[in-house]
């Protein structure tokens, strides 16, 4: 009787989720557990059917989709999504092709921004051996690249548990190996052609490495995206003149010209592609060598002096290694 005297009065979906919290402990919670979810699942109902826009339903996802009543909502919250996920596709494809730069935002809150197709002189002539000959880049296609690198918070949402060092989910995710990576992006795809979220013809991956360096630079040519000076690096990376020797929150520095953060510095971010030597000439959608020992990581990391934040920098390890300076960034490519 007590628990239905407190149930009866809760209105609000905090308030019956702060009841369940308090009291599902209790032998007498399953009297009254079926009406708790009837109750919850009404609510939820009503919340779906005010949400108007594809960044109210989303949000409502997010915040409650770890409560019990979520599961008979699900089939609702896909339908009400779909048609407004593949009407906000079509709709940046069609900005896309016109050149405009288009977000995009993954059902687990991952933010990407468009990066045009072109062309770029990759590589270094000052740089590290491996970063030679500098040779023209032809891009062919756009593509979609994570506006920061993928937090914990938001790999936990994927795969369930985090392997990270440096705890605290606004902080990238680290201690992740090349491998660990792909079978992200595999289910996160996987999941997103589910729920309708992603469209066929699209896929999560990792960046390849001319991919990397094209966003990083942003029209630059530049040691940095911001220019030649060490003296400005603290302003766009966290590094070990500033980082305290931890990871920071993503986001928390300047974003390079096409509006990446943190592309230098936190942590390394893996790329698709295996580590080998570069062309001597001009290529078009490079991909890498067809086979070698070590996957390629750009970017610097927290721990590292200015020189390996560089633009150009190479960082290379096997497939399964794994560090508290590694992560990664997003990309989403048409598989067409």
């Amino acid at each position: 009787p007590l628990l239905r005297a407190k149930l009866e009065p809760a209105s609000t979906l905090l308030e019956l989720t702060q009841l369940a919290a308090e009291h599902g402990d209790l032998a007498a919670w399953a009297d009254v557990a079926d009406e708790h979810r009837a109750r919850t699942r009404q609510l939820l109902r009503a919340d779906l059917e005010s949400a108007t826009s594809l960044h109210e339903l989303t949000k409502l996802e997010a915040k409650h989709r770890k409560l019990g009543a979520w599961a008979d909502v699900a089939e609702e919250y896909q339908a009400r999504t779909l048609p407004l996920r593949l009407a906000e596709m079509e709709s940046a494809l069609v900005k896309l092709k016109s050149g405009e730069q288009v977000s995009w935002t993954t059902n687990h809150g991952i933010d990407l921004i468009s990066i045009p197709s072109g062309s770029f002189q990759m590589g270094s002539d000052s740089g590290d051996s491996d970063e030679k000959p500098v040779h023209t880049v032809n891009l062919t296609k756009a593509f979609f690249l994570g506006k920061t690198e993928v937090t914990q918070a938001q790999w936990k949402a994927v795969m369930g548990s985090n392997p990270s060092s440096h705890t605290g989910d606004k902080l990238p995710v680290e201690n992740v190996s090349w491998e660990d990576c792909i079978k992200f992006c595999e289910e996160l795809t996987k999941r997103e052609h589910a729920s309708g979220a992603l469209p066929t013809g699209w896929k999560y991956t990792l960046p390849t490495e001319a991919q990397w360096e094209y966003a990083c630079r942003a029209g630059t040519n530049t040691k940095y995206s911001f220019g030649d000076s060490e003296s400005g690096l603290g302003a766009y990376a966290w590094y070990d003149d500033n980082s305290g020797d931890e990871t920071h929150s993503v986001g928390g520095k300047k974003a390079n010209p096409w509006g990446l953060l943190d592309m230098h510095g936190n942590v390394y971010e893996w790329c698709l592609d295996w580590h080998g030597d570069y062309p001597s000439g001009s290529v078009t959608d490079p991909s890498g060598p067809n086979s070698a020992q070590s996957r390629v990581f750009r970017g610097g990391s927290y721990c590292n002096n200015a020189v390996y934040l560089r633009s150009a920098y190479r960082g290379f390890y096997t497939p399964g290694h794994r560090d508290d300076d590694v992560g990664f960034r997003l990309a989403m490519i048409s598989t067409k």
